[in-house]
């Protein structure tokens, strides 16, 4: 075991992670800092497009953990220490915050609290409504991937789409309601703005929600 920790220690030093699953092994490129302190050392008004994947978004320096062209800094969106305090008059997720464990969320609040500039605005896209889709499904709905809106589709919001390829990056790892999310937006010192149902691209339903909040 000692010898599989250092393994895989040199290869994560390597931009590389190796994560064995029940019949798969995964083998990813999640890249290293392409930026020291240094590099953003003066940064101010920056807009944020944290866990950006293969969708930038112009005008915003788009970060994620995965290496590609797509991509402008390669770092967790839990941790940006190359990034000065107050830097940020926008931090953005577009379905990002449920792949955050329960124990993370409170830790990346905080970096993405010291990020924003007074006033700036931290937003967090296409969260899951456990409210909406569990009332969907307790209905007996019309389905969007079938007749009815089964267990089917609530695994779909409360887990996401994982396969043994990608388990556990895409696994949802809680799940959500709006009073769930103020409380801990709350309890990491910003002030909530909104909290609203969003319809997500040709989906019939709003079944998740897009919460908007500062830091005062």
């Amino acid at each position: 075991m000692g010898v599989a920790r250092l393994v895989k220690g040199a290869l994560r030093g390597l931009g590389v992670e190796v994560t064995r699953g029940p019949h798969a092994v995964l083998i990813r490129h999640v890249g290293r800092h392409r930026a020291t302190p240094g590099d953003h050392a003066g940064a101010h008004d920056l807009r944020l497009n944290l866990g950006c994947g293969p969708k930038p978004l112009p005008g915003y320096l788009n970060v994620d953990i995965a290496a590609a062209p797509e991509v402008d800094l390669v770092a967790p969106v839990t941790e940006l220490p190359m990034l000065p305090d107050g830097c940020a008059v926008e931090v953005r997720l577009d379905a990002v915050f449920e792949h955050l464990y329960r124990w993370e969320r409170p830790r990346a609040l905080a970096e993405w609290h010291r990020l924003l500039a007074p006033g700036g605005r931290l937003c967090l896209n296409w969260i899951p409504d456990f409210d909406l889709y569990a009332r969907l499904y307790l209905d007996h709905a019309p389905g969007i991937l079938g007749a009815v809106f089964d267990l089917e589709h609530v695994y779909r919001f409360s887990h996401g789409l994982p396969t043994e390829f990608n388990a556990p990056y895409q696994l949802h790892k809680d799940v959500f309601t709006k009073d769930m999310v103020r409380a801990e937006l709350v309890a990491a010192g910003y002030s909530v703005e909104s909290l609203a149902d969003v319809v997500y691209e040709d989906e019939p339903y709003a079944v998740n929600f897009n919460a908007v909040a500062r830091r005062p």
